[in-house]
């Protein structure tokens, strides 16, 4: 058994073993035992299945492996010692750096990538220089692979790809020098914008946006005019991603000009992410009464206007509350929404005379006056449990949640609502009622809480009387809950029990400690 564990924790351990074998020298052995075979596949088979042992034992296999005749063999072998790290391959890798077939030389650079370490950087650097595209392509994404573990060196080396003869090169660079996220590289990617590829310069602008450097910013906004529109839209992603403040008038003008519904969207998603911006100001607030005002226009724009408020999140507070008051247009029912997303206290004074012009319907306003935790919300939304419709009265009852707090002025109305004519509403006021801990509602709180109540209203009305019974011990809630214990529902059993046991917080002096006498 002992053996056993030991077998099972080196299997763990070597994480590069196989599910199915015990990475045991022997087994490796019998693995690379086809290295010999006259047949070329039992051999690429012999090296994939030391690819799946422990490098540690199957490293010297492999270095062999790079000299057979085959092709496939020496590559497969190859990139098992990379994925394998193993620090010995790395001078076979350079020499076939110079080996006469592009192929090799393009493992080699792979391999080398995933190796890493400076006499792997130093052969790749050499091999940016290589006469065959594919494999510079190749070299670049491995000095990449190298960088992201720490070597941020190689972004110097990288940088003078960006003007390779070859495209998917410069592309290749682009997308390495954007992974790396070195702002060393933003003048060099802003060059390319007028890259004769169209790929090149639409991945050279999203990468300046992912870079952070509101250097490129100027040139971004001179884009928002190109004649492609997959540069334009990037081009404006990356001033919201930039927090371009500077570029919010331009960004403007286009949402108010013809443009396409996948373009308008950008633009307005990037105006939110701006108008979030620290520092964004006035150009930020107008850019927000702008989305606000878009609002009032077809499905697709108010859709596109919603979500760049709700990236812009309290920035839009003051539009939206500016519309509800009649300053600027809009949509109200549009504006209640985000503000009951937004839960801000600034917005209690609108949505509360939302609720007397009527325009949006009432339970919108109420939740996002919920929303709001405002002690000022409180009144306007006790106002509402008596409605003559359910369904206001259950959002009012919703809404007053998260802004009952230690409040008492809710207390008689929630009493009032014990006897609703809607079971959800008296189950909320009674759980209000404890939460508040109304002693005036004991009595009709036991009375609910009785055999001959719905179940669910009467689990509230005990969970109610034991708060209650926290602050005032009352003898016929004690008696009703040892009631429960002996007849009451089962799933309240354990908790009346606790309830009626549970001593009063007045009228009970601490019981000192005795202390054992000293030695």
């Amino acid at each position: 058994m002992i053996r056993l564990r030991v077998a099972l924790g080196l299997l763990l351990l070597t994480g590069t073993a196989r599910a199915d074998k015990f990475n045991w020298e022997g087994q490796v052995e019998v693995d690379a035992h086809d290295l010999d075979a006259t047949d070329d596949k039992k051999r690429v088979d012999a090296v994939r299945l030391l690819a799946m042992d422990d490098i540690h034992l199957s490293q010297r296999f492999l270095l062999k492996a790079l000299g057979d005749k085959d092709l496939t063999v020496r590559s497969e072998a190859a990139k098992a010692l990379g994925l394998g790290a193993a620090v010995a391959a790395v001078p076979p890798m350079i020499e076939w750096l110079s080996d006469p077939d592009p192929r090799v030389r393009g493992t080699a650079a792979e391999v080398l990538g995933d190796i890493g370490g400076p006499d792997a950087t130093q052969a790749l650097t050499r091999s940016l220089g290589d006469a065959d595209p594919a494999v510079r392509q190749r070299a670049v994404k491995a000095l990449g692979k190298i960088g992201l573990r720490g070597n941020t060196g190689v972004v110097v080396a990288l940088i003078p790809r960006l003007e390779d003869d070859k495209s998917d090169v410069r592309r290749e660079t682009v997308d390495q020098l954007e992974q790396l996220g070195d702002r060393r590289a933003v003048i060099p990617l802003v060059s390319r914008f007028n890259d004769t590829s169209r790929d090149v310069v639409k991945s050279a602008v999203r990468a300046v946006g992912k870079l952070g450097d509101k250097s490129a910013v100027p040139a971004l906004i001179r884009l928002m005019s190109d004649t492609d529109e997959n540069v334009r839209t990037a081009a404006v992603g990356s001033l919201g991603q930039l927090g371009a403040v500077e570029a919010i008038d331009a960004l403007t003008e286009q949402l108010g000009s013809n443009v396409g519904d996948d373009f308008h969207k950008k633009i307005a998603f990037s105006l939110g992410q701006i108008a979030a911006t620290p520092g964004a100001g006035k150009a930020g607030e107008d850019a927000m009464r702008v989305l606000v005002e878009n609002l009032a226009y077809n499905t697709t724009t108010r859709s596109a206007s919603m979500e760049a408020l709700r990236v812009a999140g309290k920035a839009s507070v003051p539009a939206l509350v500016a519309h509800l008051s009649g300053r600027i247009k809009g949509d109200p029912t549009s504006a209640v929404k985000m503000l009951a997303e937004t839960g801000d206290s600034r917005a209690t004074v609108a949505l509360t005379a939302e609720l007397e012009r009527g325009r949006v319907a009432m339970p919108l306003v109420l939740k996002a006056l919920g929303a709001t935790h405002d002690p000022d919300a409180l009144v306007p939304v006790l106002g509402a449990v008596a409605n003559k419709d359910a369904a206001i009265r259950i959002a009012a009852m919703e809404a007053l949640r998260p802004l009952l707090g230690s409040d008492a002025r809710a207390g008689d109305v929630l009493i009032e609502r014990l006897g609703d004519d809607d079971l959800e509403v008296r189950i909320l006021a009674a759980e209000y009622l404890g939460t508040l801990r109304v002693t005036a509602a004991t009595t009709k709180l036991t009375a609910l809480a009785g055999p001959g109540n719905p179940t669910r209203l009467r689990l509230a009305s005990i969970d109610a009387l034991g708060e209650i019974g926290t602050v005032k011990p009352n003898p016929q809630a004690s008696a009703l809950l040892v009631g429960v214990l002996r007849e009451g529902p089962t799933g309240r059993r354990p908790l009346a029990h606790r309830r009626s046991e549970r001593p009063a917080r007045v009228d009970q002096p601490r019981r000192k400690r005795s202390r054992p006498d000293p030695p």
